[in-house]
């Protein structure tokens, strides 16, 4: 449209009809040709909202897949975490068990232990009272304990020096 036409005169007061009538059809065309772009263009606005619809419902159903996943693996991490935990505990309290038994079995060691130690020092006390009471008894001097017919012979006994046979 950005042709100006001018149209030649004619004798009889107008313009000339063969001018005119290019002019139309030079117009009708372009407005043909403009028609044309606008349908090309709608068809590829049209596709272009059809693709864009198509990527958005992709997206949408992209992200609910994601979601569903991500609540998949947060659930299964949950569950794992869960079964852990609780293993260790299980664990944890096996071994508390066992300590504990190891515990009482050592308690009854050490209270033996004492027993047994009490028992000896009973033993020793009684020990130490009768070897008390048998030094108190024993006479201070040798001369105490034998006789009179005894005494000279030990003193001679207790003089003599083995002889050299």
């Amino acid at each position: 449209m950005g042709v100006s036409h001018q149209f030649r005169k004619c004798m009889f007061g107008g313009y000339n009809k063969e001018d005119v009538e290019a002019c139309v059809k030079s117009m009708s065309d372009e407005i043909g040709s403009l028609k044309e772009r606008i349908d090309a263009m709608e068809h590829d606005r049209e596709m272009t909202v059809r693709v864009l619809k198509d990527a958005y419902y992709n997206a949408e159903a992209m992200i609910s897949s994601a979601e569903k996943t991500a609540e998949s693996i947060v659930q299964k991490a949950d569950k794992e975490a869960e079964e852990r935990r609780s293993r260790s505990l299980q664990r944890l309290q096996e071994e508390m068990g066992q300590k504990a038994l190891e515990f009482v079995t050592v308690k009854y060691k050490i209270s033996d232990y004492v027993k047994q130690i009490d028992e000896v020092r009973e033993s020793l006390e009684s020990m130490s009272e009768g070897l008390r009471k048998v030094s108190e008894e024993m006479p201070a001097k040798v001369r105490d304990i034998i006789g009179e017919s005894e005494k000279e012979h030990f003193i001679d006994a207790e003089y003599q020096k083995p002889s050299d046979e």
